[in-house]
């Protein structure tokens, strides 16, 4: 999975709309810094959050959400181009969700279970996500902190055993 540009929105410290074109940052090393509150950790998670409807260190995205018109917006490449839309109203709790191919057209949604139904055929399921490219803060995800049948688990699913079992 690569995704290209974040836009949130109504989540955590980002009241205004904000956006981070990853392909403009160029090839090496990137790092975020500032200061405790700034954004930093909701940036980071709002990949898995716009994919997986949670967030690593804090759970629930639609928790986050701090407007009426919170969302994610992912833009990337799966194997496809694609846009992953999470819309959260923070007053009623509700969420709709919308995976869209490289022309704009509708792959799944706006209900986040046929959202969740389509990202779990395109995509990896997170706890792979999470152990193959992903470190947060608390640990979740760790390959350190699984027991003995998850890192099984795992493994079996990065390496395409999983249907022997």
């Amino acid at each position: 999975m690569r995704i290209q540009k974040i836009s949130l929105r109504g989540f955590t410290t980002f009241k205004e709309p904000a956006s981070l074109d990853l392909d403009a940052l160029g090839p090496g090393l990137i790092a975020f810094q500032g200061p405790n509150g700034a954004g930093k950790t909701t940036l980071l998670e709002s990949i898995p959050g716009g994919i997986y409807r949670t967030s690593p260190s804090r759970g629930n995205v639609a928790d986050l959400a701090i407007a009426r018109d919170a969302q994610i917006e992912l833009i990337g490449e799966n194997g496809a181009p694609f846009t992953a839309r999470l819309d959260v109203d923070n007053h009623n709790g509700k969420s709709e969700a919308v995976l869209l191919d490289g022309n704009g057209d509708p792959l799944a949604g706006p209900k986040v279970r046929d959202f969740d139904r389509a990202i779990a055929e395109k995509f990896p399921p997170a706890n792979v996500y999470l152990a193959a490219a992903f470190a947060c803060q608390t640990g979740a995800g760790s390959l350190l902190k699984m027991n003995r049948a998850e890192r099984r688990e795992l493994f079996s699913k990065l390496l395409g055993l999983d249907h022997l079992e």
